[in-house]
């Protein structure tokens, strides 16, 4: 089960857990503020709070 804690004021907070038992190779990804993210089957958006998390890459994109 999955945590998640969400802390709103000026700021947007957001956090949640990934409560696995295994690793799939995970990385830490931090992503700019407005770093511009280009989807294969929606429009692309260039406006979004900094993220800091855990993906899996492949071919230099996290999942």
């Amino acid at each position: 089960m999955c945590i998640v804690a969400i802390h709103k004021t000026k700021d947007f907070y957001f956090g949640r857990t990934l409560n696995y038992e295994l690793s799939y190779g995970d990385e830490v990804i931090i992503t700019p503020r407005n770093n511009k993210f280009d989807f294969r089957k929606e429009e692309s958006i260039h406006i979004h709070y900094t993220m800091i998390g855990i993906a899996h890459i492949v071919e230099d994109y996290p999942l």
